[in-house]
């Protein structure tokens, strides 16, 4: 994966930076994965969060959906927790 191209390339010529994910099914995935962050532990047995389903569904958004500044963070965040990339 090019990091680059995912926040440089547009999502098409007549809307380069995509449209609202808001409601898209794959972005309802990814605030889910990333409510985990709020349910204490002892609440839920599946509250670890997947860092790299994070990441692979932030990245999706990026390079097919929309230019979303809370997926490109998440996307962030992702690769300082998967790939030891400071912050």
């Amino acid at each position: 994966m090019d990091l680059l191209s995912l926040g440089k390339d547009p999502i098409n010529p007549d809307q380069p930076t995509g449209s609202d994910v808001s409601y898209e099914i794959e972005f309802d995935e990814l605030e889910a994965e990333i409510r985990k962050l709020y349910l204490p532990s002892s609440l839920s047995e599946e509250a670890e969060i997947d860092w790299k389903k994070i990441g692979d569904l932030s990245a999706s958004i990026l390079a097919e959906q929309s230019k979303d500044l809370r997926a490109a963070s998440y996307f962030a965040v992702s690769q300082i927790h998967t790939n030891q990339i400071e912050g």
